[in-house]
């Protein structure tokens, strides 16, 4: 079966089941060489945490496993709600990894304050979540942190020159392939090493979607969520009243 460029979960799955006839093996960031066939499975959580459910479990079907990279300080979703959790749970016992998504859209002074900053929203993770983080990616990095071949507060982070610039890497930022189509690359016509990196919300639906309509659907699930809270907290009110005659 051939990829046809296209982003949704049954894409996702074709493109996988591709990578893995073609021979490559799901790998660590620090285990990654760059003439093998290896795939690093990256996942940037910017908005709906949920939609990584219906990723994970296709990544379990093929026999993968994948980074999930989740924001300490969303204004979006909380690291430390009961719902999360369970989502950050499941993703573990499937055998993903955790790593934090730090904002890094601003110059920071120096290298140490940098490092402070990220190394406090990874403690704050650990903290809440239990578990080690070890690895950073970087937020609408700005161009400074594009190939900084530094650690992080002592971690890797996804931009390092050998995960970015030395092997293949892909990108589907804006809902779109930023770096064309995987299975366009040089590196997988010559079965090198690539990063892959996915947003769930681009992918979440059988069928592929206009930009325009991924967006209005992500905003339809944001406005779910947020009725679902105000059902549960507001008992003295009628939602559904109040939206009949909102406009």
């Amino acid at each position: 079966m051939k990829y046809n460029g296209k982003i949704s979960l049954k894409d996702y799955e074709i493109l996988l089941n591709i990578f893995k006839r073609k021979g490559y093996k799901t790998v660590k960031y620090d285990s990654v060489e760059k003439k093998s066939k290896h795939l690093i499975l990256r996942h940037d959580i910017d908005i709906l945490p949920e939609d990584t459910i219906d990723v994970c479990d296709i990544e379990k079907k093929i026999g993968y496993k994948a980074y999930y990279f989740f924001m300490s300080n969303s204004e979006i979703y909380n690291l430390n709600s009961p719902k999360l959790k369970a989502i950050i749970n499941y993703l573990c016992k499937s055998g993903h990894e955790i790593g934090l998504h730090f904002n890094s859209n601003k110059k920071f002074k120096n290298k140490e304050t940098l490092d402070n900053h990220v190394n406090l929203e990874c403690k704050i993770m650990e903290h809440i979540l239990n578990i080690k983080i070890n690895i950073v990616s970087f937020h609408r990095p700005i161009n400074n942190l594009l190939n900084y071949k530094y650690r992080v507060a002592r971690r890797l982070h996804t931009y390092m020159p050998q995960f970015f610039s030395n092997i293949g890497y892909c990108s589907d930022s804006r809902g779109e392939w930023r770096f064309s189509d995987p299975t366009k690359q040089k590196e997988f016509m010559e079965e090198t090493a690539i990063q892959l990196l996915t947003h769930a919300e681009w992918w979440n639906g059988r069928k592929d979607l206009g930009l325009n309509d991924k967006i209005k659907k992500i905003i339809k699930k944001l406005e779910k969520n947020n009725l679902v809270y105000l059902k549960n907290n507001l008992t003295n009110f009628s939602i559904k009243k109040v939206l009949k005659n909102r406009n």
